[in-house]
């Protein structure tokens, strides 16, 4: 018998019996069961610690030392003075499962990586349909109530055959609060009036329709807000069209020039090193549009910086 301190600081589990240990070079099984004690019954309540009999389960556990790991539990199935039979419980093996919690806990971890479902069920020796329906079966709780700087915008993705999702999130405390399978104005209507809206002070998003009517309708006293990552980002769009069109007037050799050194003329004007503030002065020398628009891109900058300043 191996009920050696080493041998349960090795596998992990308290209060546990090791029996036996078989391994060769590419599998590792273990049979262990838990001390005998009295339980409660879950019909009556009652203790007892008289035992029906056993039953045999294969437990699939953690990777160890490049080898797949299997328990096999010895489980007590007791029996109540009320006729009742029940197992045993115990810490480490969820109701229904045939994998430890510890398990499910790593793979859930490595699922939230930058990997793929194959690559997880090839480490933790599984089908890739065994992984896929772990990940399917995640159910996260609905938030109790909305944050009072409400921010809503979409991301591409492909989950339910929908094109684009909907992420819902504390800009404040930086914390996602739930996400949407779809971004449409009767899914977007049905989630927030679930919800007492009346502590939401802000309402962020971008410049899409469909939010700004959420807004109108739904948080009415919460001030609207069009983060500045989606204003700025048009307004440097504009800026590119000027420029796209100004250098069509130019040469060849211009053109390439101009398209080259796109990069300087959407650096920040206090960023720029004397060399290449030199490059854009002559660049927006020969066109006074793409000078104006210049101007006018660096003087947005400004005033956005201002508004930081009032803020703080």
């Amino acid at each position: 018998m191996l009920s050696t301190n080493i041998s349960e600081e090795m596998l992990g589990l308290q209060d546990v019996i090791i029996k036996n240990c078989k391994s060769d070079d590419k599998n590792c099984e273990i049979e262990l069961e838990l001390p005998r004690k009295s339980c409660k019954c879950p019909h009556c309540g009652a203790m007892t610690d008289k035992v029906h009999d056993y039953r045999r389960q294969t437990v699939g556990d953690l990777p160890s030392f490049g080898k797949k790991v299997v328990l096999i539990l010895r489980k007590r199935r007791y029996r109540c003075s009320c006729g009742k039979r029940f197992f045993e419980t115990n810490t480490f093996l969820p109701k229904y499962q045939r994998r430890t919690q510890r398990t499910t806990v790593s793979m859930l971890n490595r699922l939230s990586e930058v990997c793929s479902y194959t690559s997880v069920a090839h480490e933790y020796n599984l089908s890739v349909n065994s992984v896929i329906r772990l990940f399917n079966n995640i159910r996260f709780p609905k938030p109790d109530k909305l944050p009072e700087v409400l921010g809503i915008d979409e991301f591409k993705g492909n989950s339910g055959k929908e094109k684009y999702h909907c992420i819902i999130t504390d800009i404040e405390n930086g914390k996602v609060i739930d996400i949407l399978h779809t971004r449409y104005q009767h899914d977007l209507c049905d989630y927030f009036k679930s919800f007492n809206r009346s502590n939401v002070k802000y309402f962020v998003s971008d410049m899409y329709s469909t939010y700004s009517e959420i807004a109108k309708t739904y948080f009415p006293k919460a001030v609207y807000v069009i983060d500045k990552y989606h204003w700025i980002r048009q307004a440097l769009w504009a800026f590119e069209t000027v420029r796209k069109e100004v250098q069509k007037k130019f040469s060849k050799q211009h053109r390439i020039y101009f398209k080259h050194s796109r990069f300087l003329l959407m650096k920040r004007r206090n960023k720029l090193t004397a060399d290449e503030w030199q490059q854009v002065s002559n660049m927006l020398y020969v066109s006074p549009s793409l000078s104006t628009a210049y101007f006018l891109k660096e003087q947005l900058y400004h005033i956005f910086e201002l508004t930081n300043l009032g803020n703080h």
